[in-house]
């Protein structure tokens, strides 16, 4: 046991612990309404032991007082590793739910606002298209539709480019979010460099600096995936997506890489990656969101996922590429059991692993094929098409062979091959066609065509078209017809003329063979859409305009689909609206087209999307589109919603083990108040003692 004046020393060591409680007390308070702040707490040791005496098993020792240990701040590390699991989970949900919501807002079928959602426009369509039926020569009818067909086009584009426009804001948000996370890592990097400065020691705890590096770990969590583990000196090492981001000498930087067309940018690894080669290591795994292998986590994959990555159109639902071995429709279209055309979709598995994860492209893709479907059903009535194998002109010289007018060219003198200097190529000159061929010379791309081409081709329905005012029964002008829609990058036919020699009734007097003339025709070819017109530098083809074999194949060109990037009214049709066909080519009124354009309205050949089994008519796939739309913002708000009060429940739990209770700190005060006054009483009461001790002494 302490001496007299060792017991004096007992009780200032009590006072000065109590007093440094009260401090953190006072701090705590003071630091209430601080984001960020942890409580701190006092934790007491004894002081050195002092011995003096041998006891039979151990030394007698008598303590010399109390000291402070440590000042910590409270957490539990595995509400904050809940905390920061639930947080990005919750962060993955709520910005999916946020561009459904956005979506929706574009369609303004939340508000049901009279006039401006995009229903009423297919409304006022349909309703158009029901008046023409009844009086198709009707110059008011006519006029109706062009108006109404104008105003859908117009509805539809300002929903798609809003579409595209709030892609870019995601886009905008993407970049700025990958800031902040470089920013993150810099800051946790830091911390941990003056963390361990602070406490190398051992005599010091960084409380205020472990504070920053928690907050900075909380903020980060909601933006990605991300995992953590401190290490015995105080660094705290951090994953980002499976991959090291913050570790003992560095924070890794992410950066991005910018689609030069669309602008989007794509987060990658520049350690990881080598841009020479154009490989990079991307950071998210967008398409693996699996709540199942937790994967669903993060502000920022969800930001990539309903953004997807460009301006979708109906061809991003096709099954496959474009193939030089096949023609454009189909490329595009198959048919079914019973022999009808339908578009060839891609594989349910492809869709639902793909387009059907990101929001906007979704959106954007089943408007697309809304529109493009619509348009293009319209138009084959207006001015119809079918295969030149079905046509008579096909039947009529099916026994001749389709021929290119070229041959090698020959030298005059010594009849051998001329080529190319340069290139080393045989030269093509131009020679007649002789009786029993055929050529099919395609103006427009200055080409003729093979033998495969001509039979793939999609020509225009005379037969079985009505015409516009502009129809001449006797030059047949004003055939074809207008189409109603129309694409930037083409118009809807191209002029493909025929030549071939036909028998005359006259012979050669010398030598009594039949003479031969010289005869053509024009057929009116469809542009199909996506018609081929840009090169590919892989495959040798023939440049007929310069005679000569060149390298490149055609590609499809989007310009020419009916996109809503690419579709209007017809300009002509605008100006003149009497150019619709609404007549046969006898004079007749053509009630009959009429009713077959109304009926579309109700044919159950659409499909929303690969996985939507049950076809639907145009007046249904809105309605599907829109309910699809709810479902999945319906998912997502619910998901959000009860993550966040996950989330809530977990972050209460964390605060009552690390935030400040007044009331709590307020008894704890009072508990060192008490321990004060006590040691100060000790003192009192030694200090008496003592003093009355040396009294009786000096006595």
């Amino acid at each position: 046991m302490a001496n007299g004046f060792g017991s004096l020393h007992v009780g200032a060591s009590g006072l000065q612990g109590a007093q440094n409680g009260l401090n953190v007390v006072a701090n705590n308070i003071s630091n209430v309404d601080t984001e960020g702040y942890v409580r701190q707490q006092v934790l007491y040791e004894d002081k050195t032991y002092l011995n003096f005496g041998q006891a039979a098993i151990a030394p007698m020792a008598a303590g010399i007082g109390v000291a402070i240990g440590d000042v910590v701040h409270t957490r539990d590390v595995f509400l904050d590793k809940a905390y920061r699991s639930e947080s990005g989970r919750q962060a993955f949900y709520e910005s999916n739910y946020q561009a459904a919501m956005e979506v929706e807002t574009m369609l303004n079928e939340n508000n049901g606002t009279l006039g401006t959602s995009f229903a009423t426009a297919i409304a006022d369509l349909y309703e158009a298209f029901s008046e023409f039926s009844k009086a198709p020569a009707d110059e008011v009818n006519q006029n109706l539709i062009v108006q109404k067909a104008d105003l859908f086009i117009s509805r539809a584009q300002a929903v798609y480019q809003g579409l595209y426009d709030y892609q870019k804001n995601i886009n905008k948000k993407i970049s700025d979010d990958i800031d902040r996370i470089n920013d993150l890592g810099k800051t946790i990097h830091e911390l941990n460099i003056n963390i361990q400065k602070i406490e190398a020691g051992g005599i010091e705890t960084a409380m205020d600096l472990r504070d920053a590096r928690d907050s900075a770990l909380d903020e980060l969590s909601s933006l990605a995936n991300i995992s953590y583990k401190e290490l015995p000196d105080g660094i705290v090492k951090v994953k980002l997506e499976g991959t090291d981001f913050v570790i003992e000498s560095r924070a890794y930087q992410i950066d991005v890489l910018t689609d030069g067309a669309t602008g989007f940018v794509t987060p990658y690894w520049p350690v990881l990656s080598d841009p020479s080669r154009n490989d990079y290591y991307e950071v998210f795994d967008v398409y693996n969101s699996d709540p199942v292998k937790n994967t669903d986590i993060g502000e920022v994959k969800a930001l990539l996922l309903a953004r997807g990555e460009g301006k979708a159109t109906y061809l991003d639902m096709l099954e496959t590429d474009f193939d030089r071995n096949m023609s454009v429709d189909d490329y595009m279209y198959t048919t079914d059991s019973e022999g009808n055309k339908i578009k060839k979709m891609m594989g349910v598995d492809s869709y639902e692993s793909g387009i059907a994860n990101s929001i906007m492209c979704n959106e954007q893709t089943e408007l697309d094929t809304l529109i493009h479907d619509l348009v293009v059903a319209i138009n084959n009535l207006v001015s119809p098409i079918k295969d030149y194998t079905d046509t008579t002109e096909y039947e009529q010289f099916s026994d001749m062979t389709v021929t290119y007018p070229f041959q090698e060219k020959r030298d005059e003198t010594t009849g051998e091959v001329v080529k190319d200097p340069l290139t080393g190529e045989v030269v093509m000159e131009k020679r007649d066609i002789v009786p029993g061929e055929i050529t099919y010379y395609d103006a427009e791309n200055n080409l003729y065509l093979t033998e495969g081409q001509v039979r793939s081709m999609i020509v225009f329905d005379k037969e079985n078209s009505c015409v516009g005012s502009d129809f001449d029964p006797h030059t047949e002008e004003g055939l074809p017809p207008k189409e109603l829609f129309s694409r930037v990058g083409c118009d809807r036919y191209r002029k493909v003329i025929y030549s071939y020699m036909e028998e005359t009734s006259e012979t050669d007097p010398e030598t009594g063979d039949p003479i031969y003339e010289l005869k053509e025709g024009t057929l009116y070819v469809y542009n199909e859409e996506g018609y081929p017109r840009v090169y590919d530098e892989d495959e040798k083809v023939f440049d007929y305009e310069h005679a000569r074999y060149i390298t490149g194949v055609y590609v499809p060109d989007k310009e020419r689909c009916y996109t809503l990037d690419s579709v209007s009214v017809n300009a002509e049709v605008m100006d003149n609206p009497s150019l619709i066909a609404h007549r046969h080519q006898n004079d007749n009124i053509a009630y009959d087209l009429g009713a077959d354009i109304y009926a579309l309205w109700e044919s159950q050949d659409c499909m929303l999307n690969p996985a939507d089994e049950t076809k639907c008519g145009f007046a249904e796939f809105y309605s599907k589109m829109v309910g699809e739309l709810a479902t999945v913002g319906s998912v997502y708000k619910t998901t959000s919603e009860s993550l966040e009060s996950t989330k809530l429940t977990i972050n209460n739990n964390r605060q009552m083990v690390l935030g400040v209770s007044t009331d709590e700190e307020l008894q704890t005060m009072i508990k060192y108040q008490n321990a004060y006054n006590a040691s100060s009483r000790y003192i009192n009461v030694v200090s008496e003692m003592i003093q009355t001790i040396i009294t009786s002494m000096g006595a």
